[in-house]
């Protein structure tokens, strides 16, 4: 049990820090995207679309975001 409370209070301080920087970056959809990557990385394929799913509604066609589109369509 400790992994997993350890594992959702790493992810509740990651998901605060991308809330910041998405807000310090004005509303473009770069940080969304690297956290995005991170969760892939990390195997957290759902949390990788929630943050996907935010970039897309920023900027749907930003080249960033369509990558990462096609990289969690596989």
């Amino acid at each position: 049990f400790r992994s997993v409370s350890a594992s959702r209070e790493k992810w509740n301080n990651v998901d605060k820090y991308v809330a910041l920087m998405d807000e310090l970056s004005a509303g473009t959809p770069e940080v969304l995207v690297a956290a995005a990557e991170i969760a892939m990385q990390w195997g957290e394929r759902e949390r990788a679309s929630t943050y996907l799913e935010k970039a897309v509604k920023l900027s749907p066609g930003h080249p960033l975001v369509l990558k990462m589109r096609a990289r969690l369509a596989r």
